[in-house]
């Protein structure tokens, strides 16, 4: 399970309770910081009354009081650093009634519970109720648990233990804590298939939490009693699904426990523990709130607008907090209002601007599929706030009940619906569409059912224009048309007006119009032209905005006074005619101002620091410039020549090679 450990066989030996105390004492020592130790005592019935040496004679060795004696010659008995536990009963009693009073110390016992069922190879049994009912044993003592409120037999097992009777009976008589298996109290069933939670390959999980949860926290604390489950493990074969069936991951685990009240867990993995707990124990300044989950923003960007998860202890139910956060100012400037959900138990998903007053918000409920019942889209508006603190919500969309006049999908009906648990992100496109997409939260969301869900993102018009901010909608729509691609290589040609044309994937060639227009390669190698599709640079055109994307592409701005980016991989870009500003962005680039039968325009060559190296073609001294972006200044800059070319440098990273020029000043740089 844990191979890694096997590079120490061999260097240590196991510590005696002696040596472990020592170190204890060692560390307080050199960081003043007290240190607990948790012993327990193994099996103390056969080492006391049935196990034997080798060679056959008693080992009859009381581990209790071994342990006591141990602790008192140490000098380590303070109540507040010790607890002593056991699977076992009477080894407990006897420590509380007998031996820890003759050695006048009292350290906090622990009673540790193994598994409440009697599945096969469990341990649901304590050991000395067996040994002590047996007739066989000479050293049977049944009468020890004469006092306990269940009549116990040979046949009494951990599940008879725990109900409030005897929990009560245990606090009142002898012990300070309980010490569970977790997966007894936190119940779960059993999977037909195991489940690979963490993508490894590796199917490991083999149970799902049902959501029931049996009160035996709530009986310790009535008792006066600690809890302190047992054992919380990272590797997934440990894990479990939640009851909604995604997998729970280590850290889950712990806050589920913490929530649930437990006062302590043991853990092979402290340092997952220690993180969790840190976090708790720093209490948050409002509690119940699960931090934010939407964030919007006004439409010139200077104000976030962060929106609650849970409601606030104090506030109404169904209210969740908007806040306003200046930018600028990098501080909170006051509370909007309340976002008010229809139902107390209902989820937000997204928060998205459509002006400096109204927004959309997705509110859900926990169904999917036919369990599905509120799936709704509301537009917002900040600006008119109630008496009460809420801001004015009306209902735009209802995912459940979509319009489908021309089956789109063609499941044969005229209505469609979103069914999906987690519905994530909504965005305005223009002033009549909306795009909704839902989070499927693979492998385990079955909302469209029978398989397991795709990501689906859906395009919906609305019945009612939104009063859209300037600039709300597609990023780099200017008004016109925007021309989407496929995922395979293919061509998109714009016309003369001013459009975005968007490529995916494959190796694609677009081309604009003699509009100014927005073009996005995205992934592949492809092929942008900013005007017209042919090579010849021209002399008409307007001002465009081309971005390669990944891929090693080739872009010519053409006419106009273009911005060309190449973005990540190894680019060629032509500025063509006009000023034009072009940066290559991640790879080492071409760049080239002006083609041969192109007049010269005063084009900026835009250089940063960890970008790669590129190649300036033909830079004209004293018509171009050289720009510094990301922070980067002339006085970071070392110019050395070589063969005739100026290479451009900052610490140990060539920036740039500048062909054909041997000598640049400061005038030559500018910031951008």
């Amino acid at each position: 399970m844990r191979p890694l450990n096997t590079e120490f066989n061999g260097d240590f030996e196991v510590p005696t309770l002696t040596e472990v105390i020592d170190l204890v004492k060692d560390v307080e020592a050199e960081t003043g910081q007290k240190i607990g130790i948790y012993p327990e005592t193994k099996h103390p019935t056969y080492f006391a009354k049935e196990g034997t040496q080798l060679d056959g004679t008693p080992i009859n060795t009381d581990l209790s009081q071994l342990l006591i004696d141990t602790l008192v010659e140490n000098d380590f008995t303070d109540p507040d650093r010790i607890f002593i536990q056991s699977f076992e009963i009477e080894n407990l009693l006897q420590l509380q009634t007998e031996i820890m009073p003759a050695a006048g110390v009292d350290i906090p016992l622990v009673q540790l519970l193994g598994d409440f069922t009697r599945t096969e190879g469990s341990f649901s049994f304590p050991y000395d109720v067996i040994y002590n009912f047996s007739s066989e044993n000479e050293n049977a003592n049944p009468e020890v648990y004469a006092d306990f409120p269940i009549e116990v037999s040979a046949d009494t097992d951990y599940g008879q233990l725990a109900n409030p009777e005897v929990v009560n009976f245990i606090g009142a008589n002898y012990a300070e804590g309980l010490g569970p298996w977790k997966n007894s109290f936190l119940l779960r069933e059993g999977l037909d298939e195991p489940v690979d939670g963490n993508g490894d390959g590796k199917a490991e999980i083999t149970s799902q939490l049902t959501g029931e949860v049996l009160p035996l926290i709530d009986w310790a604390h009535d008792a006066g009693l600690q809890v302190h489950p047992y054992t919380l493990r990272n590797e997934e074969r440990f894990l479990t699904l939640n009851a909604d069936g995604t997998p729970q991951t280590p850290e889950d685990e712990f806050r589920q426990l913490i929530d649930l009240g437990v006062d302590g867990f043991f853990t092979d993995f402290p340092a997952t523990g220690r993180i969790v707990v840190d976090q708790e124990i720093e209490l948050p300044n409002l509690p119940t709130s699960r931090g934010f989950e939407g964030m919007a923003y006004s439409p010139d960007l200077t104000t976030l607008y962060p929106l609650l998860e849970g409601t606030v202890t104090g506030d109404p139910e169904n209210a969740l907090r908007i806040y306003e956060f200046d930018v600028a100012a990098g501080e909170y400037t006051g509370l909007v209002g309340f976002y008010p959900k229809d139902e107390p138990n209902h989820a937000i998903g997204d928060f998205t601007p459509i002006n400096e007053t109204q927004f959309l918000v997705i509110e859900r409920d926990g169904g999917q599929g036919a369990s599905a019942e509120f799936k709704k889209i509301f537009k917002v508006d900040i600006s008119q706030v109630d008496e009460a603190g809420f801001v004015a919500k009306e209902e735009l969309v209802d995912l459940l009940d979509i319009e489908d006049p021309n089956d789109l999908n063609n499941d044969g009906s005229t209505e469609f619906d979103f069914p999906f648990v987690t519905i994530e992100d909504v965005l305005v496109l223009d002033e009549t569409t909306i795009l909704v997409a839902n989070d499927n939260n693979y492998p385990f969301s079955l909302g469209r059912g029978p398989d397991i869900d795709n990501n689906e993102i859906i395009q919906i018009e609305l019945a009612e224009p939104l009063a859209l901010a300037d600039e709300i909608g597609l990023p780099g729509d200017n008004g016109g048309e925007v021309i989407v691609g496929t995922d395979e290589s293919e061509s998109l040609v714009g016309t003369d007006s001013d459009e975005t044309l968007l490529a995916l994937g494959g190796n694609d060639t677009v081309a604009g119009g003699l509009g100014a227009d927005k073009i996005e390669g995205n992934d592949g190698n492809d092929l942008l032209r900013g005007d017209l599709n042919e090579r010849l640079s021209g002399d008409q055109g307007s001002d465009d905005t081309i971005s390669g994307g990944a891929g090693n592409d080739r872009i010519g701005g053409k006419a106009g006074n273009d911005e060309l980016y190449g973005d990540a991989g190894n680019d060629r870009i032509w500025g063509d005619q006009g000023d034009d500003l072009i940066r290559g962005g991640l790879g080492n680039d071409k760049l080239y101002g002006d083609t041969g039968n192109s007049s010269g325009g005063l084009d900026t060559f835009v250089l940063a620091a960890g970008e790669g190296t590129d190649t300036i073609v033909d830079f004209e001294v004293g018509i171009d410039l050289i720009g510094l972006a990301d922070g980067l200044t002339f006085s970071d800059l070392t110019l050395e020549p070589q063969l005739g070319n100026l290479a451009v440098i900052t610490g140990d990273e060539t920036l740039a090679l500048v062909l054909g020029v041997e000598a640049l000043t400061e005038v030559d740089f500018t910031l951008v």
